[in-house]
């Protein structure tokens, strides 16, 4: 095996590593009903882009500290802005990860094409063998 496809193989399996770590965070799990309406404005959480998203959070943090200046707490369509915020970093994380992940197929796909003629081969053949013997 040539030091290429060594250093290739160690990325494969470092970005693996990534992905898996990932997908155990993967999962949003909303407190709020993630729809509200702000002055008239319909908002979504589960389909605002990152920008949309990142206004609203500011927004709410504008009001909330408004609210906390006049010694209330703010609660919206039936939620505390705490959960509304909550909800909108958790909507942000899941949409940063859906990025990172397709950062990395990008960066896998490169490495295969990297590797040696005879490397993939190996590779494939390996594959191949362990899916007849299950």
């Amino acid at each position: 095996m040539s030091k290429n496809d060594e250093v290739v193989l160690q990325l494969q399996n470092k970005i693996a590593g990534k992905k898996a770590a990932m997908k155990a965070s993967a999962k949003f799990t909303p407190v709020t009903n993630c729809s509200l309406e702000l002055g008239g404005v319909r908002w979504n959480i589960n389909v605002e882009d990152e920008k949309g998203l990142i206004f609203l959070a500011s927004y709410l943090s504008a009001l909330r500290m408004g609210a906390k200046e006049q010694g209330l707490e703010l609660v919206i369509a039936g939620y505390p802005v705490d959960s509304w915020l909550a909800d909108i970093r958790a909507k942000i994380a899941v949409k940063s990860r859906a990025d990172e992940e397709r950062k990395l197929s990008e960066m896998e796909k490169q490495l295969v094409q990297l590797l040696s003629e005879d490397k993939r081969t190996e590779l494939e053949l390996d594959r191949i063998s362990r899916e007849l013997l299950k």
